[in-house]
Formats: structure tokens, sequence, C-alpha cells
């Protein structure tokens, strides 16, 4: 690697500054920093490409330039290298620029050398790795959602293996009770008994035996159609047409309470609605997930006390938060990520439903890039994140 070139004969130095400028020729961005973190020399693509100019740079302290990539992290590869001469790596990760653009770069440092080939600084080149970041992060996306279907597919199978099991066993085991009433009301029939000692033989059979075994047959096709219809509407939204616009929040939540109005009233509950911000999502679906919060909201409300609910919002980075806020029953850790299973009920006894709600909120969320998490405590109440793209 070339050095400085003081000390150096008039040809010496010409050669020296000649390799140096052809190695600044180089199609990457390059810096020279010395051992007192100095910035020395900088070539033109770096400077085009961090949108920087020279005189911005050179001269200064690489910690001094805090827009561009040069910053603290190169006075750790400088260190690296004189304390062990060699080649060093670092990642500098979405480096916000004076353009407000983000740009991820794999900097490779070398030993700069003076004229006695002494250390006395490095050579760093930085090569653009952002869409590389960019792959990476999406593919962590798609092992999550891979993951996260696989979490699907399993309680799909455990539903057809169990849920859906339960009622059919139920259904044969009263078709049995029904097949055995059947004989006993022919058997009756064909004895040669009175008219009023046939009639008290059937009248149980007829009244109590099969009404009893119809109506556990009927109540356990109910629950199969149920649970098959919920599973249905969760495969649904797995191919639903995503068609995200900007949407004004404000507006779709005095929607969704306008919709709940009967009941929010009827529980005497006080809502408190803050500034929303907008965000980028498909407005029906986006609106069905805020009446399943608010319904889920409205459902768990300690009956013991006023129900408030709150809903608010802030902008981070470029997501927009939501937050649906109540001072309900509240859910314990151990059930916390339950809520988002299929079919998990909270409590089934006091809200009976087919627990479907959160789980299918967070496949609507999930698949517009979003975030859903909870924060609850038993006897205090819950709050429900959701982060969306911003608008």
């Amino acid at each position: 690697m070339y050095g400085m070139t003081e000390g150096l004969s008039g040809a010496d130095k010409k050669s020296k500054n000649e390799g140096l400028d052809q190695i600044f020729n180089i199609s990457v961005p390059m810096c020279v920093i010395d051992k007192d973190f100095n910035i020395l020399r900088v070539n033109d693509r770096f400077c085009s490409a961090f949108s920087m100019k020279r005189e911005e740079i050179v001269g200064k302290k690489c910690y001094e330039v805090r827009q561009g990539p040069v910053c603290n992290t190169s006075e750790c590869s400088i260190r690296q290298i004189l304390n062990g001469p060699g080649h060093y790596e670092y990642e500098i990760t979405d480096k916000k620029l004076l353009d407000g653009s983000k740009v991820s770069y794999l900097v490779s440092a070398h030993p700069y050398r003076g004229s006695d080939g002494e250390i006395i600084g490095v050579v760093e080149n930085f090569t653009n790795i952002t869409e590389l970041k960019r792959a990476e992060k999406e593919l962590e996306r798609i092992n999550a959602e891979l993951a996260r279907k696989n979490k699907e597919l399993q309680d799909v199978l455990y539903v057809a293996s169990h849920d859906l099991r339960s009622p059919l066993v139920n259904i044969q085991g009263f078709c049995k009770e029904l097949d055995y009433s059947l004989k006993d009301l022919a058997s009756a029939i064909d004895e040669k008994c009175s008219h009023s000692d046939v009639m008290e033989k059937i009248k149980p059979i007829l009244s109590e035996d099969i009404p009893v075994s119809i109506g556990f047959i009927l109540s356990s096709t109910a629950k199969m159609d149920s649970l098959i219809s919920g599973l249905l509407q969760v495969s649904r939204l797995g191919h639903a047409v995503i068609n995200p616009e900007k949407l004004d929040m404000q507006a779709l939540i005095s929607g969704v309470i306008s919709g709940a109005e009967f009941r929010i009233k009827e529980k005497d509950i006080k809502l408190e609605i803050s500034e929303l911000p907008s965000c980028m999502a498909d407005m029906n679906l986006i609106n069905q997930v805020f009446s399943n919060l608010l319904d889920n909201a409205l459902k768990y409300i300690d009956p013991n006390r006023q129900g408030i609910v709150r809903i608010s919002g802030y902008k981070k980075d470029n997501m927009s938060v939501y937050c649906v806020e109540d001072n309900g029953i509240g859910i314990a850790s151990e059930h916390q990520q339950k809520v988002f299973e299929m079919f998990y009920q909270f409590d089934p006894a006091a809200n009976p439903g087919e627990g479907l709600g959160l789980t299918i909120v967070r496949r609507i969320i999930d698949r517009q890039k979003g975030e859903i998490w909870l924060e609850s405590e038993p006897g205090k109440g819950s709050r429900f994140f959701v982060s969306l793209p911003g608008a």
C-alpha cells in the first residue's frame, strides 16, 4: 500500500503520487486517514457517492464528518491495523446521507505506509451493499412468513385432528343413540300390548331420547361448520388482493366507533381519541383490524369499574404506530402470545366466539408489512400496538 511522499526524492515522489492516483481512479469510494484520525485524501467517487464536497472532508477528523460514511467506526479500523498490521473489514449499515437517502457499505481497510514502510494510517474503500442488505432483510421477512405459515399449518392440522374430531365423535355417538331409540320404538310398536302400554313405552323415546340425540348432533354440526368457516376465512386472507392507499386514520377510526356506538353507550364506555397519523394500507382490511381491536376492548371491560378505551398514535421512523388501550380485565403473560393463535379463546365461558379475531388481525397486519404486539397486566388492562407503513 502506498504511503506519504515526504522525504522522498523527486522521482520517488512522482512515482508514489502516480501510484496513489492510479489507485484512487478505481470505481469505488476511497479515503486515506492518518493515525491521528485526520482525513488526508478522498477520491472523486467518494465525494459523488456520499454527496459531499472534498473541502467538507479533507483535513477534518474522521469523527467530525458525521453526515458522511467516515465516522467513529474508522477509528476502530485505524487502531486495529496499527496494533496488528493487515486487512480489516467492517460494515456501515443504513447510514443516512445529506440528501436523506440511506446506504449500507462494506468498508475494507488496508495499511497506509510512510516512506520508511511504517504504518501511519489506513486506506479505506467502500463497497455498496445496500441491495444486499435489503435482500437479506427481505429473506428474513420471507423466512419469518414461512415460519408463521408453518405454524398456521400446524394449527390447521391440530384443528382437523382434534377440534373437528371431537364434534365428529359426538355425531357418530348420538347417531348410534338414535339407532337404539328407533329399534326400541319399533320393538314397542311390534309388541302385542294395549294402546296405552305402547304409548307409555314410546313416549320417553319420542320426547327425550330422540330430541336429545338430535340436539347434540345439530350442535356438533354447527361447531364443525364454524370451525371450517373460520379456516376458510383465515385461508382467504392469504390470497386477498392488497390495495394500499393513504388512509385518513382519524376518519377511519370514527367510522369504526360509529359501528360500535350502541355497545359503547350500553356499557357506558368513555372514549379518548388522540390525533392519529396517516398510513399506507388497505382501507377495508385496516377497518377490519381496528373493528376487531375495539370489539376486544369492549368485550373484556372490567364490570366493576367504568370502562375507558383510548386510541392514540405516533410516527416512528418510517412507520405509523397506533395503540388501542383499555382498562379492562387484562391478560396474564402466559396468555399474551396465545391470543393470536388460531381458535384460541381467552375466556370462552364469558365471551363465546370462534377465537379468530386476533388471528385475522395479525394475518392482515403481516401481509401489509406491519407488526402487532401486546402489553397487558391482569386487573389493569391491555394495550394493543399496530405499526403500519407511514404515508
